[in-house]
């Protein structure tokens, strides 16, 4: 009899611990790493809003389970590298990420400390995280700046302004890489080229590729004239935010951004449909935010009618057939979209 209910009692205890083993399965795991892949251990990765802390190990592996599914803002610090950050969405499947750090110097970790200045540094790498030096390294957006690679590939800027800005990388031979975020304190980022085949192309197609053109550079001269003149509820949606909606439509990636929340209501007046302008000079015309993927997507500007001030956008679309929104039969004005791909 005792040994029946001894019995009766393991197997409760097993069925009740099933459950408990399900719940403590990672849901979200990941690794941190410097440019170029290697491990970065003992690196503090926290979920923002939540007493939840994770340190990577000798693998610069870590792992979360007790996350509810939802968007959450991952923080990583670790002594001698800048802090990064990451933008997640989970869902009911486990999810797996790499976070990658860039090397900080002793005497920008004063001026961080002691100055209070904002920094944002990085590192010009190629596919396989090999540094690349020389590169020219534009900043475009609430802070405006060009400066250099060195041999190791890293670059910095100093005193930028909070808000979105966009990096691009460029050198002779190789494809432009950009990476495009919200600024908010000192951090840094890694900016990937590609090698080009100019053995197949054509000087002037090279030249354009790696956004060293003529035309090329006219459109960011415009793209920074918008960035710093808009207004109102006019936004610029980033890769950091768009990146954890990957695997959803641009049209609803904006609604569930943190930025895009400023256009919502904009968005569902519209039915998603903007006059859209392809990489700064590419007319599209009228039509749907849904249309695009946002996994191709690097960053996305939004003006609600009334709100692109340096009317760059306006003078490609003269002839484009948009339409002006309309609220209880009054005209608004065009609402603005302008997509870059990546």
């Amino acid at each position: 009899m005792r040994i029946s209910r001894i019995l009766c009692t393991l197997a409760a205890a097993t069925t009740l611990a099933a459950p408990l083993r399900a719940q403590q399965t990672p849901v979200l795991t990941g690794r941190v790493i410097e440019a170029d892949g290697t491990a970065i251990p003992d690196a503090l990765v926290e979920i923002e809003g939540m007493k939840l802390g994770a340190r990577s190990g000798e693998t610069g592996a870590f792992s979360f389970s007790a996350v509810k599914p939802g968007q959450h803002l991952l923080i990583v610090h670790r002594l001698g590298f800048f802090p990064a950050t990451r933008l997640v969405s989970l869902g009911t499947t486990p999810m797996n990420i790499e976070i990658a750090l860039v090397k900080s110097t002793p005497t920008l970790d004063t001026v961080i400390v002691q100055a209070k200045v904002k920094i944002l540094a990085g590192v010009v790498a190629d596919s396989a995280g090999h540094p690349i030096a020389d590169a020219k390294v534009e900043m475009l957006g609430a802070s405006h700046g060009t400066t250099t690679s060195g041999p190791d590939g890293w670059f910095s800027f100093t005193n930028v302004r909070t808000g979105p800005l966009v990096l691009r990388g460029m050198k002779a031979g190789w494809a432009l890489g950009m990476t495009s975020l919200r600024f908010e304190e000192s951090r840094g980022v890694v900016i990937h080229l590609d090698a080009l085949d100019t053995l197949r192309l054509s000087a002037d197609k090279a030249l354009q590729l790696s956004g060293l053109g003529n035309s090329d550079a006219t459109a960011w001269s415009e793209t920074q004239m918008r960035l710093v003149a808009r207004s109102g509820r006019a936004t610029v949606i980033p890769r950091q935010e768009l990146e954890a909606f990957d695997d959803v439509s641009l049209g609803e990636a904006i609604r569930n951004a943190p930025s895009g929340q400023m256009v919502a209501i904009d968005l569902q007046v519209t039915f998603n449909q903007a006059c859209v302008l392809l990489d700064g000079r590419r007319v599209v015309g009228q039509t749907s935010l849904d249309t695009f993927h946002t996994d191709e997507v690097e960053f996305v500007e939004l003006y609600p009618p009334g709100t692109e001030a340096s009317g760059t956008v306006a003078r490609y679309m003269r002839n484009a057939g948009c339409r002006p929104v309309q609220t209880s039969g009054v005209r608004r004005g065009i609402f603005y979209a302008v997509v870059w791909s990546r």
